[in-house]
C-alpha cells in the first residue's frame, strides 16, 4: 500500500455505514471481546477497529502506532468519510481495489504465503479488501478536495531540484538528470505536499467542531467540543462539475497524498 502519511496518520475503517461483523469463536468466560473506545456524534469506534487498523498498517509496512494514535487516526478518518459522503464522492472501482490487493499479495511472494500473514495479523481477506477500499476512497477524496486550490510556481520546482534532488543524487553517486526531464515529477511531489498541509489544516479546524467522547472501559472519560447543531456541509465543487451532480471517480493520485518527512529524490519515479 502506498504510504499515506496523513492516512497512516489518518487514514481507513471507521465508517458511516459499518459492515456486518465477522462471526468469531466464543471467548473464554470473563474475556472482553470488544468494547467502545469513542463516540463521535452518533457513531462509535470500537477497540476491535483500533486494533484492526494497527494490523493493516503493519501489513502495509508502516511504523507501529500506539492505540491512542490509531484512535486519533480513526477519528480523522470519520471526519473525511463524512465529508466525502456529503459531497457524494464515488467509491473506487473494483478493478482499482483488486490491483492494490494484488500488489500487497505480491509483497509476500505468493498468494499462498500471503494468507498465513493475514491470519497472523488477525485480518481476513474480506477485512483487507474493505480497508483497501476505504483507504483509496479517502486518499482520492482529499486529492479531489484540495488539488484545485494548489498552485506550484516554476521557482519552487527549481529550488527543490537544486536544494533537495541534486544533493541527494550526489550523495548517492548518481548522475543528475536535467531539470526539464524531472520537472513534472517534482511538481507532483510539491502538489502532494501542499495537499497534505491543506488536509491537516482542515482537519484541525473540523476536529474542534465535532463532539467526541473518549471511553475508559466503556465509560465516558473525555469530551471534546460540545455538540452543536451544524448544517450539512455543501458538496465540494470542481471546475467543470456542476453543483448537485455526482463527480466522476477521480483517478488514483500518482503519489501518496502526504509526504510525512518532506519530499526527497526517492519520491521521484
Amino acid at each position: 500500500m502506498r504510504s499515506v502519511g496523513l492516512f497512516a496518520m489518518i487514514l481507513l475503517v471507521a465508517t458511516v455505514a459499518r459492515p456486518a461483523p465477522v462471526p468469531k469463536p466464543a471467548a473464554p468466560a470473563g474475556e472482553v471481546v470488544d468494547r467502545i473506545v469513542a463516540r463521535i456524534e452518533g457513531d462509535i469506534i470500537t477497540l476491535g477497529e483500533v486494533r484492526e487498523l494497527g494490523s493493516f498498517q503493519t501489513l502495509t509496512g508502516r511504523a507501529t502506532a500506539t492505540e491512542e494514535t490509531l484512535l486519533r487516526q480513526l477519528i480523522d478518518q470519520w471526519i473525511v468519510a463524512n465529508d466525502a459522503a456529503a459531497a457524494r464522492f464515488p467509491q473506487p472501482d473494483a478493478d482499482d481495489v483488486d490491483a492494490e490487493v494484488a500488489r500487497l499479495e505480491h509483497t509476500a511472494g505468493t498468494s499462498e504465503a500471503f494468507a498465513p500473514r493475514l491470519a497472523a495479523l488477525g485480518l481476513t481477506a474480506k477485512a483487507l479488501r474493505r480497508m483497501v477500499t476505504r483507504e483509496l476512497y479517502l486518499e482520492r477524496y482529499l486529492d479531489y478536495k484540495f488539488r484545485p486550490t494548489v498552485k506550484t510556481d516554476p521557482q519552487a520546482i527549481e529550488v527543490y531540484y537544486r536544494d533537495t534532488l541534486l544533493p541527494e543524487l550526489k550523495a548517492r553517486n548518481e548522475s543528475s538528470p536535467p531539470i526539464e526531464s524531472v520537472s513534472e515529477q517534482i511538481r507532483e511531489v510539491l502538489v502532494q505536499k501542499d495537499i497534505s498541509r491543506l488536509s491537516e489544516e482542515w482537519l484541525v479546524q473540523t476536529r474542534a467542531q465535532i463532539h467526541v467522547e473518549r471511553m475508559d472501559g466503556g465509560r465516558a472519560r473525555l469530551s471534546v467540543a460540545p455538540p452543536t447543531p451544524k448544517p450539512a456541509p455543501p458538496p465540494v465543487t470542481m471546475p467543470g462539475v456542476s453543483p448537485g451532480t455526482t463527480p466522476a471517480a477521480a483517478p488514483a493520485p500518482p503519489k501518496p497524498a502526504v509526504i510525512p518527512s518532506g519530499p526527497t529524490s526517492k519520491d521521484l519515479p
